[in-house]
């Protein structure tokens, strides 16, 4: 019944967005704001794991926003990805979404909006090939004190068009509040409860993966975070974050040991683990506007029921499930240079260092990660 559900609410969100599409103003009523983003990257271990493969990715985005009006927008996102070394890795995802914002004042309002997606890849990754629909309403809203109140609540179904057995649907609402001090500091607090539940049970087998999950097709997370950030002049700013993820109840499905791969979707969203993080960042803008980031972050995770693997590919002995202590530092530098002729306006120029070291009680997981990546982002 689940399923029947869904798929009679991706086709109804397909032709909601199309028929506002088609009744939207002609354009020259319209504003149409695209970009193009282009990327290029190596990395020395493309899976991050124990057995590293470098590869060559190639990626590009392009965005269409279509505003009619100064409530309603449309939007088209697309992008792609190309691996030198692993051809069957390409995938490309399409996203048409309609947004609306109400603002009762020149502070407060209230924004609502609907997307569907779809990914699609090469046959032996087709077990991630995907059709979402989502629905979202977030407010913001002014308070006194200085106090600035988010406020939302999202909704999204995902199907995977040769997996059915992990289609699912994703609850989250949360609520911020942030207040800015006269000494130029910003103190945020961040709350979250999400719901995913599967819209079948583990015992209907329509996929070729072989599920091994506990029974229960609900899963409850929690997700707090706490955020200061703090002006160092008029040129540098320093941000400081800690957050917490627990779960409730429930666990994530997953295949059998020899297929599982907690970095997929299906089996690697935020309810399969959980644990804490904290993050710092440093931003400068350097002489010529370029502007200059370094930021470290600090990882705990804990995998619900993940069995940890020895170098044999078998559970430990102790029977300990998998937990990772995640490392990352990034460099980063970027510069906006406006262009006086040509169809485009601007290109942003972008350079990027990733480091990332997992230290992993699974060893397969036990590895470390650098990824270069240069980028150019063209508005028009």
């Amino acid at each position: 019944m689940m399923a029947r559900l869904f798929t009679t609410g991706l086709g109804q969100a397909c032709f909601f967005i199309l028929s506002c599409w088609i009744l939207s103003p002609s354009p020259n009523q319209a504003q149409i704001f695209p970009s193009v983003n282009l990327f290029t990257s190596y990395t020395d271990n493309l899976f991050k794991s124990s057995n590293k493969r470098a590869d060559w990715i190639n990626q590009v985005y392009f965005d269409l926003d279509y505003i009619f009006n100064h409530s309603f927008n449309l939007y088209y996102n697309g992008n792609a990805n190309q691996f030198n070394e692993n051809d069957d890795l390409f995938s490309q995802t399409h996203t048409v979404g309609l947004g609306y914002v109400k603002q009762w004042d020149t502070r407060n309002l209230v924004l609502l909006g609907i997307d569907l997606s779809t990914r699609r890849g090469k046959s032996a990754y087709e077990y991630r090939d995907m059709v979402d629909v989502s629905t979202y309403i977030n407010a913001k809203l002014y308070l006194p004190f200085k106090l600035l109140a988010r406020g939302g609540y999202m909704i999204n179904g995902q199907q995977f068009l040769n997996a059915s057995t992990y289609n699912f649907f994703d609850q989250t609402a949360f609520f911020k509040l942030s207040r800015s001090l006269p000494s130029l500091t910003t103190i945020q607090i961040y709350s979250a409860l999400g719901l995913k539940t599967y819209a079948q049970n583990t015992q209907t087998n329509s996929t070729s993966l072989s599920e091994r999950s506990d029974p229960s097709r609900n899963l409850l997370q929690w997700v707090g975070r706490f955020k200061i950030a703090q002006s160092l002049g008029s040129y540098t700013g320093l941000q400081i974050e800690y957050r917490k993820r627990t779960n409730l109840t429930g666990q994530s499905r997953y295949t059998n040991i020899t297929l599982y791969n907690p970095n997929d979707d299906l089996f690697g969203d935020r309810y399969s683990y959980q644990g804490d993080t904290i993050s710092t960042t440093l931003k400068h803008i350097a002489p010529a506007n370029i502007i200059l980031e370094s930021s470290g972050r600090l990882e705990h995770r804990q995998y619900t029921n993940r069995l940890a693997l020895d170098q044999e590919n078998l559970p430990l002995a102790s029977g300990a499930t998998r937990k990772d202590k995640r490392q990352t530092l990034k460099l980063a530098a970027s510069k906006d240079v406006h262009l006086a002729h040509g169809p485009a306006k601007s290109v942003r120029l972008q350079l990027e260092w990733l480091y990332h070291h997992n230290a992993s009680n699974d060893f397969y997981y036990n590895a470390d990660e650098n990824t270069y990546t240069a980028g150019l982002n063209f508005t028009f």
